[in-house]
């Protein structure tokens, strides 16, 4: 990492505190629980109790705090930034932590994980080949039939522009094409994008007018083929196991 990435990573809680309403994880997850639950429950429900989860950039701790409140897991979370980890610690004091590069953790721990998390990291990363040593790396640290899920902003929505460029230090977006393309060439298997699910009816509304608008869009523009359109892209891959992929719901 270069000198400018190690300031960046210094300082990065001020920034985050001005981009987010909420940064106490406790608080944020309150009001996302229940859509983490319908996202991510499908794949976590299957995971045998005792396993061992990795939260990959876990940041001051949202979806780690949501991964320590599941039975029978052992959540983890790792992140390179000395503040983003100082207030995770603060606001979970009973989680397990690690100050470490994301790389060097995945490939100091092969096999030791069930699942990793890697939520918001990917636009980080400053080259497009170490964004694939990461996905190798993750793939080699999930045991058999273990899954990696990531989420990245989708260049696919009409604000992408936005989500890419709030933050001074992402280098690229998504779209579900481009995001399974990495998954696959990591070595992942069985790759797929993760629709964003809500609990609450309003959300749904909402996330279905927001569908409904792009698609026309997008169809008046010639554009037939992409179907995911939420700010952020969720994508999932495995590592060829034992874990089939209908063992979690589309």
């Amino acid at each position: 990492m270069s000198k400018y990435e190690d300031l960046f990573a210094e300082t990065y809680l001020s920034h985050y505190n001005r981009v987010n309403y909420k940064v106490d994880p406790r608080l944020m997850l309150d009001a996302s629980a229940r859509n983490l639950d319908a996202t991510y429950g499908p794949y976590i429900n299957h995971l045998a109790p005792g396993s061992r989860v990795l939260d990959l950039g876990c940041g001051t701790g949202h979806l780690l705090c949501w991964l320590s409140r599941k039975p029978g897991l052992i959540a983890v979370g790792v992140d390179r930034s000395p503040s983003m980890v100082a207030a995770a610690r603060q606001f979970l004091p009973e989680a397990e932590i690690v100050l470490d590069d994301g790389l060097s953790h995945l490939r100091n721990h092969p096999a030791g994980f069930s699942a990793i998390f890697c939520h918001d990291v990917l636009e980080h990363l400053p080259t497009d080949e170490i964004c694939v040593d990461w996905v190798t790396a993750a793939r080699q640290a999930l045991i058999p039939g273990g899954f990696f899920i990531c989420r990245a902003p989708n260049a696919a929505n009409i604000i992408a522009s936005h989500s890419r460029y709030m933050d001074f230090t992402h280098k690229r977006s998504f779209t579900s094409f481009s995001l399974i393309q990495l998954l696959e060439t990591g070595g992942l298997a069985d790759c797929r994008i993760i629709p964003l699910r809500h609990h609450a009816l309003v959300r749904r509304i909402h996330l279905g007018a927001v569908t409904f608008f792009h698609r026309v869009l997008y169809l008046f523009c010639g554009k037939r083929l992409e179907r995911h359109f939420h700010t952020n892209i969720i994508g999932v891959g495995f590592n060829r196991g034992n874990f089939h992929k209908d063992n979690a719901r589309r």
